[in-house]
């Protein structure tokens, strides 16, 4: 299940994020492609839209049942996001001050 307080920063605000367990498999992107984007410098896909149209909703759906990882959340909608500082990758200025993520994901090396 997908930690909010894991969640990327470079997610849109609002019900769906991915956290930083994602592993770049792709499944989602391929599932909503105007819904996930992905991060190439860390190797993740992020929530660039949260979905718009009925078709959008049930692609995200999709996506969240089909992550081997489980690392899409879809209870964004119940969290602050202001409040609630999202996972900075360790690289990132300001990470001093952020929480950093539980998992160890890497960026695959080509």
């Amino acid at each position: 299940m997908a930690n909010f307080l894991e969640r990327l920063s470079d997610n849109v605000r609002g019900t769906f994020y991915v956290d930083c367990s994602c592993l770049d498999c792709d499944f989602c992107h391929a599932l909503a492609p105007n819904n996930f984007a992905r991060d190439a410098e860390h190797g993740v896909y992020y929530i660039c839209k949260q979905p718009e149209t009925p078709e959008e909703l049930a692609q995200c759906r999709e996506a969240v049942e089909a992550c081997p990882c489980e690392s899409i959340g879809a209870d964004g909608d119940q969290h602050d996001w202001e409040t609630i500082l999202a996972y900075r990758w360790p690289d990132a200025p300001g990470t001093q001050e952020r929480r950093q993520c539980g998992c160890d994901n890497k960026p695959k090396e080509s």
